[in-house]
């Protein structure tokens, strides 16, 4: 999926969405900014992003980064499948922002 980077505006927060090919050490430090204090949850490092949806061998996911003044602020991936009858679905199937950043901007 080839998609260019947009710019979205919402009141005061402005974000910007780029498609990503790499992943590294800027993601692991989003990481440690998010990840929770206490309780349960999945490893969310950069190693996970890349096993799971970079480098997997069946599946073509796409991951953007969600920027705010050039500080990678979250991450997003979808993947494009069709269904029976060929109907293009899009799922957003994972996504971790930093909790400033609503959810709802993924989905404008």
């Amino acid at each position: 999926m080839h998609a260019a980077s947009c710019r979205i505006a919402n009141s005061s927060l402005v974000l910007a969405l780029q498609p990503i090919n790499e992943i590294g050490k800027e993601l692991d430090e989003l990481w440690t900014r998010v990840k929770p204090d206490a309780g349960f949850s999945l490893i969310r490092y950069s190693a996970y992003w890349i096993h799971r949806y970079l480098d997997h061998p069946l599946a073509k996911y796409s991951t953007f980064s969600i920027r705010r003044r050039d500080v990678l602020v979250g991450l997003a991936t979808i993947r494009l499948a069709s269904i029976t009858l060929g109907k293009p679905v899009l799922s957003l199937v994972e996504w971790m922002l930093e909790d400033n950043i609503p959810f709802d901007f993924l989905l404008s």
